[in-house]
């Protein structure tokens, strides 16, 4: 378990739609990562889900913040936006990020341009 997101079973679908949820959660990861600025250039855009993978349409700025966050880092941010889909969402076990509506060209230390999903035990 990272010690970057001790917390993995934030959210439970309730009254809210799930994709509403699934942002929230997103968001509330981002704001706890100490990415500086997180909070006013770090947003989701955008929630959908396609049976057991959500896609993620983030803003421009999480391209930035994970340049910023560095490989390794933005690995453990990116694992445990996963982790958290996976333990909270079922059946998500795959994220897919998006920057602004489009598969990412580039610009983060990680590679965005598959799904991300945990190692199957």
């Amino acid at each position: 378990r990272s010690t970057l997101f001790p917390y993995t079973t934030l959210f439970r679908s309730g009254s809210c739609p799930q994709e509403d949820n699934i942002r929230d959660a997103v968001q509330t990861l981002l704001a706890m990562s100490g990415i500086e600025g997180a909070e006013s250039n770090v947003r989701v855009l955008h929630v959908f889900r396609s049976a057991d993978t959500v896609y993620l349409d983030c803003s421009r700025g999480f391209a930035a913040a994970l340049s910023k966050l560095g490989q390794r880092n933005s690995q453990f941010l990116v694992t445990g936006i996963v982790r958290t889909m996976q333990d909270n969402f079922p059946p998500i076990v795959k994220v897919r990020f998006l920057i602004d509506g489009a598969v990412s060209s580039g610009g983060a230390p990680i590679d965005l341009t598959v799904p991300w999903q945990l190692p199957r035990a």
